[in-house]
């Protein structure tokens, strides 16, 4: 059986997940599967054997990283805003990708990665009143250095 997952990277300062989760748990539908404020890696990321990843999780370089910007894309109807990550942060996840790939080729992006933590969705008329409100209510985390992290792979079943 095939098992669809995502391997992330999570934050663990308590206080920064409970900012982010507050905004989330109002505005991200995927907050009930995926509760924990997280940047993909590799979504989905399907093997059966995921026993050369899991030996080299202890060994991959731990990392911090600094979001920059709150953001926005569409997708459909739907506005999806994000925090995405400085330059530095964005190269020490890609370092991390390029590793992974080197254990599973076959995962190779076909399109471009760019890494980000999902706030939440809206429509059109509410994206304005909902990237102020969390440009203010995480106001305290754009461009904090050594926001803490560790790379995980989520398994979920179906």
């Amino acid at each position: 059986m095939d098992i669809p997952s995502a391997l992330t990277y999570v934050i663990k300062d308590q206080n920064i997940v409970d900012m982010i989760n507050n905004i989330r748990l109002a505005h991200d539908p995927a907050f009930k599967k995926w509760s924990h404020p997280h940047i993909n890696l590799f979504y989905p990321f399907i093997k059966h054997d995921l026993g050369n990843l899991i030996g080299i999780l202890p060994e991959l370089d731990q990392f911090n990283v600094c979001f920059d910007k709150i953001s926005y894309f569409k997708l459909g109807m739907t506005y999806y805003i994000y925090l995405g990550c400085d330059k530095e942060s964005e190269q020490k996840i890609s370092e991390l990708r390029h590793k992974i790939i080197a254990l599973y080729p076959d995962i190779a992006d076909k399109y471009p990665y760019e890494p980000y933590l999902i706030l939440g969705q809206c429509y059109k008329p509410d994206l304005d009143d909902c990237l102020i409100k969390f440009n203010k209510d995480l106001a305290d985390i754009i461009d904090k250095k050594n926001i803490s992290g560790d790379t995980y792979v989520y398994v979920s079943y179906v």
